[in-house]
């Protein structure tokens, strides 16, 4: 029996199909069954500070930020926080905020380098 051409493009359409959606199942079963890490090995994960980490001592020296309490402010201006919400979690003036975002604009706002603060982040 022979088969027009038509219907041998479509069954062999329906084929490829039918193995394409095969495959997409395996594969998330796979993935289900071992899911890829969320980061790689050695990656640095940088930590939001909560209002707790903003008002840790080692972020001040006397009314002067320290390296490590400038990023955790930066890591708020990354977060979109205003100068009073930065102002307030920190404990210093929206002046100071002020002055540090040009700071932090400079550095690349959120595409700056950021710090790795032993005490907050942690390595996967």
């Amino acid at each position: 029996m022979s088969v027009a051409p038509e219907v041998a493009t479509a069954v062999e359409a329906a084929r490829l199909e039918g193995h394409a959606y095969i495959d997409r199942l395996i594969n998330a079963l796979l993935e289900r069954l071992d899911p890829a890490p969320a980061h790689a090995p050695g990656s640095v994960q940088y930590k939001v500070p909560s209002d707790d980490d903003c008002r840790d001592a080692r972020n001040k020296v006397g009314v002067n930020l320290t390296p490590e309490g400038k990023e955790i402010l930066f890591r708020l201006l990354d977060n979109d926080a205003g100068y009073n919400s930065a102002g307030r979690r920190m404990s210093i003036t929206q002046t100071a905020v002020k002055n540090r975002k040009k700071d932090w604009l400079a550095a690349g706002g959120k595409h700056r380098e950021k710090m790795f603060i032993p005490y907050l982040d942690t390595v996967a």
